[in-house]
C-alpha cells in the first residue's frame, strides 16, 4: 500500500470519526513537530469542539527506538487545524482527502433508516426508504461540494487573505460545514435552518449547535445573521443575497482562496 492509498480517518470504540497530528503531517508534508506545536498554540480553539487527546507513542529512528508526542483530532478540529495551515498545493489535496474520508465514515455510520427516524409515518419498503430519505442524495451533494471546493481553491491565496477580515472559530466552523454540505446552492434561511434540524448533515447540525446553541437557533436568528454576515468578506467565504425566491429570501455561500 502506497502513502498516497494510506487511510486518514478512523473510526474509535465508540464509532466517532477522528484523525491524528501524525496523519496530517504524513499527508501535508510538514514536519510532525510543527503540527504539534499548532495544535498547542491553538489548543483552546480546538477544545471549543471536544478535548483533544494526546498520547505518547514509540517510534523507531536510526539511532534506536523514541518517544513523540501524537494528537488525537474529531473532525471539527481537524477541518479547523487545516485551516490555520498555509493553503499550499499539498495541504489544499489532503484537505479534500480528509473530508471525503469523514464523509465515507458518517455514511457507514448512518443507514437510510436511522436518518429518517424523525419521520411520523411507517415506511414500508427498501424502495420508499431510499427515495423519501434526506440522506438518499448526500452522497451527489457531496461529490457537487468537492467540485465546486476543488475549483475555488485554484484562486490566489496571498491576494485574498489581506481582504479578508478574521472570524472567530465557532464561525468559521459552521461556514466549513455549510460548506462542506451544500457548496454554493442557494438556500432560504427557513429551510436551511430545518436542515440542521433534521440533522440531514451531522457536521452542519454540530457546527451549528456550538455557534447558536441547540433550542436558541430559529429561522429568524438565523436569517440575521445571514444578512449582518453577508455585509463583510468572511475569510474564505462571502454570503450573497440572491434576491427573493418562491419561498423566501434567498441565500448562497461563495468561497475563494485567503
Amino acid at each position: 500500500m502506497t502513502l498516497q492509498d494510506l487511510p486518514v480517518a478512523f473510526l474509535n470504540e465508540e464509532g466517532d470519526a477522528y484523525t491524528t497530528s501524525l496523519v496530517i503531517a504524513k499527508g501535508t508534508n510538514i514536519e510532525h513537530a510543527s503540527v504539534i506545536k499548532l495544535v498547542r498554540t491553538y489548543l483552546p480553539d480546538l477544545e471549543e469542539f471536544g478535548r483533544v487527546r494526546f498520547e505518547i507513542r514509540p517510534f523507531d529512528t536510526a539511532g534506536g527506538t523514541q518517544q513523540r508526542e501524537v494528537a488525537t483530532l474529531n473532525e471539527q478540529q481537524a477541518t479547523l487545524i487545516l485551516t490555520y495551515m498555509r493553503n499550499t498545493a499539498i495541504v489544499r489535496g489532503f484537505k479534500k482527502k480528509l473530508v471525503k474520508a469523514f464523509w465515507t465514515l458518517a455514511h457507514q455510520r448512518y443507514t437510510p433508516i436511522t436518518c429518517c427516524t424523525y419521520h411520523n409515518h411507517h415506511i414500508q419498503d427498501q424502495r420508499a426508504i431510499q427515495t423519501s430519505c434526506p440522506c438518499s442524495d448526500k452522497l451527489q451533494d457531496i461529490a457537487i461540494a468537492i467540485r465546486e471546493l476543488t475549483n475555488t481553491l485554484n484562486n490566489n491565496h496571498q491576494q485574498a487573505q489581506s481582504a479578508h477580515k478574521p472570524i472567530d472559530p465557532k464561525t468559521l466552523l459552521f461556514l466549513n460545514a455549510w460548506w462542506d454540505c451544500l457548496g454554493n446552492r442557494e438556500i432560504t434561511a427557513n429551510d436551511l435552518c430545518r436542515m440542521i434540524h433534521a440533522e440531514q448533515c451531522k457536521s452542519l447540525t454540530q457546527a451549528a449547535y456550538h455557534l447558536f446553541g441547540k433550542t436558541n437557533l430559529t429561522s429568524r436568528k438565523l436569517g440575521s445573521n445571514l444578512r449582518n454576515w453577508s455585509q463583510n468578506k468572511l475569510e474564505a467565504f462571502h454570503i450573497i443575497n440572491k434576491g427573493k425566491g418562491r419561498n423566501g429570501l434567498m441565500w448562497c455561500l461563495e468561497r475563494h482562496e485567503i
